[in-house]
């Protein structure tokens, strides 16, 4: 009996991953009997949680929380093992929460501490943090401010910094960090191999997307270098380290004042779910994402995918929302075919819109080639 593998990520602002991996497996079936197995998968991003989920007995706990702009949500994480708690920045710090409200100038992390502060209160030390699909650019300094770190302007005033006030701090008060999150381990899950700042760090990459303007820019990136001077003068940190610029600085916080561990997302998830035993006499892999340009070759889920693929000589599909940049012959090994669900005749709304009918649409146009 054929085996198909379907570990589709979210196809993003269009469906989750969970979403797609029930329209991928119901295609599959209505044109062929092969045994199917569903593999929601993130590289730390949207779907973080829900991929943990799917490997474990987890438990959702919800947790009051606030937004990016610090407006009140019941946001939740998951624990596995009754001692790990699976953290998704992207629910409480997350872009998809305010839509066409992005300004990184103002928004804030302070929801991802919430959430980390709740599970330590609960007594658990072990950590997984999803760091992906922000709408920050304040260096994580909302993170700190929730675990009890003191942000102090020149006249001694406690604020919480945004990208737009990094630049008002004159000190860091570490004493006042909550006990619980001095004995924690934290283990950071990313696919931003970014500096922190610079032409290719946080802001001038991702804050655009985050709704910065070209003026925003320059106060962005110029407040993100006073908070990383800051940090090396006052406590020796490097903060020179590939991924720094993660969710808009965020990685830096746990970097310099949480005890942290810095993993390739995907590949770190595909090790945790033993992706080897459930490929390894696969006929067929599946995977799907909004969109494949150069960037999904560059450590993120197609990627890691595609490698595995490749050890097991097992042939490797991918159908994705839209595909640029790219060509054949800049596919990844492993790599088998990669199909768009865009038209030339469609406009973007259209595609987003009919996302899931296409999807199935595609996926029965061309299984039989491959089983």
């Amino acid at each position: 009996m054929k085996k198909v593998i379907i570990i589709p990520d979210s196809f993003k602002g269009s469906i989750s991953s969970v979403e797609a991996a029930n329209i991928i497996e119901k295609a599959v079936k209505q044109k062929t009997k092969a045994i199917t197995v569903k593999i929601p998968i993130s590289d730390g991003g949207e779907g973080f949680i829900k991929c943990f989920k799917t490997f474990s007995k987890g438990i959702i706990t919800e947790v009051d929380a606030h937004n990016p702009y610090m407006e009140k949500i019941k946001s939740s994480y998951l624990i596995i093992n009754n001692d790990t708690c699976v953290i998704e920045l992207a629910k409480t710090a997350g872009i998809e929460l305010i839509k066409d409200r992005g300004n990184p100038l103002l928004t804030s992390t302070y929801g991802v501490g919430e959430q980390i502060r709740d599970g330590l209160l609960k007594g658990y030390k072990h950590f997984y943090i999803g760091l992906g699909g922000s709408a920050t650019n304040d260096g994580g300094c909302g993170i700190l401010s929730a675990l009890g770190v003191k942000f102090l302007n020149k006249f001694g005033y406690e604020f919480i910094p945004t990208g737009r006030t990094l630049h008002l701090i004159y000190d860091i008060i570490l004493d006042s960090i909550l006990s619980q999150a001095k004995d924690a381990s934290f283990e950071i899950f990313t696919d931003v191999k970014n500096p922190l700042t610079g032409e290719n760090g946080a802001t001038m990459v991702y804050a655009k997307q985050k709704g910065a303007s070209l003026e925003m820019l320059s106060v962005l990136e110029s407040n993100m270098c006073f908070l990383e001077r800051l940090i090396q003068n006052k406590f020796g940190c490097n903060t020179a380290f590939e991924g720094a610029g993660a969710a808009g600085g965020a990685s830096i916080a746990f970097h310099c004042f949480l005890n942290s561990k810095f993993s390739n997302g995907i590949d770190a998830i595909l090790k945790i779910i033993k992706i080897d035993d459930l490929i390894k006499d696969a006929s067929l892999i599946i995977s799907g994402e909004g969109k494949l340009d150069s960037q999904s070759f560059q450590g993120k889920v197609i990627d890691g995918i595609a490698k595995k693929a490749f050890q097991f000589h097992i042939p490797f599909i991918c159908i994705c929302g839209q595909i640029q940049d790219i060509v054949k012959n800049n596919y990844p090994l492993g790599l088998t075919e990669a199909y768009s669900l865009m038209t030339e005749s469609m406009t973007l709304e259209d595609a987003l819109h009919n996302t899931k009918y296409n999807l199935e649409q595609k996926v029965k146009e061309i299984i039989n080639q491959y089983l």
